[in-house]
Order: C-alpha cells, then structure tokens, then sequence
C-alpha cells in the first residue's frame, strides 16, 4: 500500500502506551515499507532506518532527528510530543548530548571582517577611480594634440 494514499493526523488520542519501538511497530501494522513513509514525507529512507533501529550515530544533529520522529509521529498518528520524548531518553541513553548548546559547538562560527577593510576597499576604490579619470583626461589632450599635429 502507497503511503501516499494514507494521510494519517495525529488526532490526539492515542491509547496504547508508546515504546521506543513504536515507530517500526506501527510502520509495519499499517503495511508501509520505509521506502513509502520516505517518499511521502520526504525524509531519507536511511535516517528512517536508523530511527527504527536506533542508530543515532547514522542521524543528523538530534534537532533534526527529534524533527523527524515528530514527522514520523504525526504520520502514524500517534502523539509526537510523547514519541519525541521516548526517543529522547533512548538518544541520551546512547551517550549524545541533547543540549543545544554542544551541536553549536560543533560548527566554526565565521570571523566577520573589521571595518577596516571596509574603509581600504572604499579608498582603493577611490584611488582607481581618480587614476581613471586623470589618465582620460591626459589621453584626451594627447590625442587632440596629434589630432591638430596630423591635419
């Protein structure tokens, strides 16, 4: 069955007790391949693997992994809030920091140019200028003075 034929929405009542297998669990009741739910949601059938099979060290930073199992949640029909929640304590179970702070700590943030820079690309840009317009203006009196030498 095409995943795209099934829109669940997660209606608020879910009654059976979430796992941290609940996402493979249901997957398979409602008889959709991983390759379905990812085209469907367009999240990579990879990353959907490896939520199944917790392989957080496979996954992007946890704010896109929770992301995805909040997607994922929400398809199945099942409470996102609670199923995020299961997975978070699965995630920090495997040693991978959940605070913020450690995934930014990861990127190098880019050193801005001074000011200065700004001011020596200002003059420089000054400076062609000038040399531009004295350097026409001295070939104008130079190609008037041949004009009137040839004729």
């Amino acid at each position: 069955m095409k995943a795209s034929t099934k829109q669940n929405q997660y209606n608020g009542d879910f009654e059976t007790p979430i796992t941290c297998h609940s996402l493979s669990e249901i997957r398979k009741k409602k008889k959709l391949s991983t390759l379905d739910v990812a085209e469907h949601l367009r999240i990579s059938k990879a990353y959907i693997d490896a939520i199944e099979k917790h392989d957080f060290q496979s996954l992007p930073s946890t704010t896109y992994t929770l992301g995805f199992i909040r997607t994922l949640a929400k398809f199945y029909g099942i409470d996102p809030i609670e199923t995020s929640n299961v997975y978070k304590q699965k995630i920090s179970e495997h040693g991978i920091s959940l605070e913020p702070d450690h995934e930014l700590n990861q990127v190098m943030p880019i050193d801005k140019p001074s000011s200065n820079y700004i001011y020596i690309g200002i003059l420089l840009t000054a400076t062609t200028l000038a040399l531009g317009y004295y350097l026409f203006s001295y070939q104008q009196d130079a190609l008037n003075d041949l004009k009137n030498f040839l004729l």
